[in-house]
C-alpha cells in the first residue's frame, strides 16, 4: 500500500515520526514467545537506519531469552540502550544538559494521525448467505484493518508522550542546576541557617569569608573579560592578514595566467593558495563563562 492512500495500515503511516519514537514503537511492538520450551523468543528487530552509524562488529553467541526479556521491564531496559546509541535519543538518557536545538529536534510539530474510516457493514447480506460469503469475509477484513491502524496511532501517541516527558525531565534538570548555581552565589549570612547574633565572631568571620570570595569572583570576572578581549583582538588580526594574503594570492595568480595566456617559456610554477593562520587563542572555561551570565558584583 502506498502512505498517501488513506487504506495505509501500521508502518506506513505519512506522518513523519522522531527516530527515539520510532525505537519506542519498535521495542514495544514485538511479541515474543513466553514459552521456554519453544526456544523460539526473538528480542525486537531495531531497523539498523535507526541506530545511527554505528561500527560493525562480530556477532558474540547469544543467550538463551527467558520470560524477563519479554517483561514490561526488560523492554524498558532495551529501548533506554536503544535510546542511548541512537543519534538524537542519546541526549535523554545521559546526565548532560540539553540544549534548546535539541529540544527542537525531540519535539516537531505536533501531528494528528487520523484513523482509517471503518465501512458500515450491509446488513442486507443476510438474506442470502450463500451468495456473499466474500463480500462478508472483506467486510470483517476491513474492521480488523480499522482496529490495527487505530491500535497505530494508539502506538505512535503513547511513544510521543515518553519522549516528550523525558525532554522536560532534562529541561527541569538543567533549570535546577541555574537555580543551584544561583543560590550558590547568592550565599548566606547566617552560618548553618542559625540565627545569631549579628555581632558574634562567628558571623563577623561568615562575613568576611564571603566578602573575599567575592572579591575573588569579581578579580575573576574582570581577568575573564580580558582574556576575551585579547582573544577578540588576535582573531580581527588574523582575518586581516588573511584578507591580504587573498588578495596577494589572486594578484599573483592573475599574473600566472597572463604569462600563461602569452605562451611564456619557460612558464613558472602556479602559485599556490595560501593557508589561512590560526590566531592563538588563550582558553576560557565554558562554565566559567556560563556563570559570567548570572554573576552580578554588588557594591
Amino acid at each position: 500500500l502506498r502512505p498517501s492512500e488513506t487504506t495505509s495500515l501500521h508502518g506506513t503511516f505519512p506522518v513523519q515520526q522522531p527516530t527515539p519514537v520510532r525505537i519506542l514503537l519498535a521495542a514495544f511492538s514485538s511479541q515474543g514467545s513466553q514459552n521456554p520450551s519453544t526456544g523460539q523468543q526473538q528480542l525486537p528487530i531495531i531497523d539498523p537506519e535507526l541506530l545511527g552509524d554505528t561500527a560493525l562488529q562480530t556477532p558474540a553467541p547469544r543467550r538463551i531469552l527467558s520470560e524477563k526479556d519479554f517483561t514490561m521491564t526488560g523492554r524498558v531496559r532495551h529501548a533506554r540502550h536503544l535510546l542511548s546509541n541512537s543519534a538524537s535519543g542519546s541526549i535523554l538518557t545521559s546526565n548532560h544538559s540539553i540544549t534548546a536545538e535539541e529540544v527542537d529536534r525531540l519535539n516537531p510539530a505536533p501531528q494528528v494521525e487520523r484513523v482509517v474510516p471503518s465501512q458500515m457493514l450491509d446488513w442486507q447480506l443476510l438474506d442470502n448467505p450463500s451468495a456473499t460469503v466474500q463480500q462478508l469475509r472483506l467486510a470483517f477484513g476491513a474492521a480488523h484493518d480499522h482496529a490495527i491502524s487505530q491500535q497505530a496511532a494508539l502506538e505512535a501517541s503513547n511513544a510521543m508522550l515518553i519522549i516528550q516527558s523525558l525532554t522536560v525531565r532534562k529541561l527541569n534538570q538543567a533549570l535546577h542546576g541555574r537555580e543551584e548555581l544561583a543560590k550558590e552565589k547568592r550565599g548566606s549570612r547566617f552560618p548553618k541557617g542559625f540565627g545569631i547574633c549579628a555581632t558574634s565572631a562567628e558571623m563577623i568571620l561568615a562575613l568576611e569569608q564571603r566578602e573575599e570570595e567575592r572579591e575573588l569572583e569579581v578579580s575573576a570576572l574582570a581577568q575573564r573579560k580580558a582574556i576575551r578581549a585579547q582573544n577578540k583582538e588576535a582573531k580581527d588580526a588574523v582575518e586581516a592578514r588573511w584578507l591580504v594574503m587573498k588578495s596577494e594570492h589572486a594578484s599573483e595568480l592573475a599574473a600566472w595566467e597572463k604569462l600563461k595566456a602569452d605562451g611564456i617559456i619557460p612558464l613558472p610554477g602556479k602559485p599556490k593558495r595560501p593557508r589561512k593562520p590560526k590566531a592563538a587563542l588563550i582558553p576560557v572555561d565554558v562554565e566559567d563563562s556560563l556563570e559570567d551570565e548570572e554573576f552580578i558584583p554588588l557594591d
